[in-house]
């Protein structure tokens, strides 16, 4: 399998690439990794948490917290609960599919992972200190151009 250098001639621009572009071909111990995850957050957290969500719907519906439509029935609030469930799953599995990437030695996605923990600056006492000091700080708005900025830049991490 070629691997393209930083700077490949062939690409337009002769643009910089990192090691995992949007046309990274995974290795074969990728693959078997990205099925695993797949397999294990459906089986381990999606299944059961978007059951128990259906279910505890369906019990509330009965009991009459929640109100079923008139025209649907129970369904589109149980299809619902079904659908964040799976989702929910899968986002509370990510974190342990990344420590299974970052495991792996000859990956140049895993190692993309573990550069980009050893980026993120470690939290602090002094910086918990300063939240519990001053916490109106993380409640007061940022004006729009601030926060679009701040968006923008946690968008290209």
């Amino acid at each position: 399998m070629p691997q393209q250098s930083p700077a490949d001639p062939e690409r337009p621009g002769n643009a910089v690439v990192g090691p995992v572009g949007i046309d990274y071909i995974p290795t074969e111990e990728e693959r078997r990794v990205f099925r695993e995850c797949n397999q294990e957050s459906f089986w381990y957290r999606s299944l059961p948490i978007s059951a128990i969500s259906m279910a505890f719907t369906q019990f509330l519906i009965s009991r009459g917290a929640l109100m079923a439509s008139g025209r649907f029935g129970s369904w589109p609030k149980v299809a619902f609960a079904g659908v964040f469930g799976y989702l929910g799953g899968k986002m509370s599995y990510m974190k342990t599919c990344q420590e299974k990437f970052k495991s792996l030695e000859n990956s140049p996605l895993g190692e993309a992972l573990r550069q980009r923990q050893r980026q993120q600056p470690p939290v602090t006492k002094d910086a918990v200190d300063r939240f519990h000091q001053h916490p109106q700080i993380m409640h007061s708005p940022l004006p729009l151009p601030g926060s679009f900025h701040i968006l923008l830049q946690h968008l290209t991490l």
